[in-house]
């Protein structure tokens, strides 16, 4: 419910700021006037709903049917730019909604708490995942009910809510949400977040072989026996990845024309570690202080897929792949 809100709340702001304000104030009326001659409870502050939710004097159908209404209604009259609050309706929404959880909970052959109680946790449920407020939200139904005994189940469900709105559906709060619509939203990103805090000598590779354009297949084989997790090319500041090197082995020692003989194991075979297929991706180098979220940062502006990390004597300490970086942020 809180990701329908406000993915409707934000979806009509973004298709009517540029409209008028001369056609977007009565339209918002019009939408109002509409909902309230349907349904009149959705006039207003909306407590009397309330207060009918918590006393179970409204039942189910009525509820889920305020719900919708306020739901759209709301939506759609503050997304046309009309001033209004949205703690207010997403409490009568929470409790509209907790309501009717509780009414078709009685139903089932077991036992629950009074539809009231659903109600509260509805409420705070609600305001939470709106606002992305939890710690608000649970706050507002302690000073509501004065029952520090509602704190568990609304904090168990203030969680959930929260959650599932930002991952399972993929929404922030609605002013974060509208703030970044607009292109005001200065909130520093998950991603950003996440990766500034880890530096990039702790994700490092350090397996890793160095080679010269040409070896020979002897040189070859005795490179792959280390188990590198990449090639570097180091004139060249590329890397390849060892697999393709292996099977392109494994294709010469096939072919008769081009397997070594028994007593020249060599054979004076050497290979053109650029010229052979196989993947290669183009590196830069990074400052061994810099963060994985710098590290990101060079990989998208240079258009490569790796760093390495330059040892103060020279050479390389160690190599940071896109691939690596992605999987860190996804974990």
């Amino acid at each position: 419910a809180a990701a329908t809100y406000i993915k409707l709340h934000s979806g009509c702001a973004r298709h009517t700021g540029r409209w008028p304000l001369w056609l977007r104030i009565p339209l918002a009326g019009l939408v109002a006037g509409l909902g309230g001659l349907w349904i009149p409870e959705v006039m207003g502050m909306g407590y009397d709903t309330i207060d009918g939710a918590l006393t179970g004097e409204l039942i189910g159908p009525s509820l889920a049917l305020v719900l919708v209404a306020k739901l759209v209604i709301t939506a759609l009259v503050l997304g046309l730019g009309v001033p209004g609050g949205v703690i207010g309706p997403s409490l009568v929404m929470g409790a509209c909604l907790g309501g009717a959880a509780g009414y078709f909970a009685a139903m089932l052959p077991v036992t629950v708490s009074e539809p009231g109680v659903y109600a509260i946790v509805g409420m705070s449920a609600m305001m939470a995942a709106v606002i992305n407020a939890p710690l608000a939200a649970i706050i507002a139904i302690l000073e509501l009910t004065y029952n520090p005994g509602i704190l568990f189940p609304g904090m168990l469900v203030v969680v959930v809510a929260s959650l599932s709105t930002r991952w399972l559906f993929r929404c922030d709060g609605l002013f974060a949400t509208l703030l970044e619509q607009e292109g005001k939203s200065n909130r520093p990103k998950l991603m950003q977040q996440l990766l500034s805090r880890t530096g990039v000598r702790s994700l490092m590779h350090r397996r890793f072989s160095l080679a010269s354009r040409e070896i020979t297949q002897r040189e070859a084989r005795e490179l792959l026996k280390l188990k590198p997790e990449w090639i570097v090319l180091q004139d060249k500041n590329l890397l390849l990845e060892p697999a393709s090197l292996a099977q392109h082995l494994e294709t010469l020692e096939a072919d008769p024309d081009t397997a070594p003989a028994a007593d020249e194991p060599e054979a004076g075979e050497y290979l053109d570690l650029l010229a052979i297929p196989g993947r290669r991706v183009e590196m830069i180098a990074i400052s061994p202080l810099a963060n994985l979220y710098e590290a990101w940062q060079a990989l998208n502006q240079s258009q490569v897929d790796a760093l390495y990390i330059p040892a103060p004597g020279g050479g390389i300490t160690g190599l940071v792949s896109r691939e690596q970086l992605e999987s860190y942020y996804r974990l």
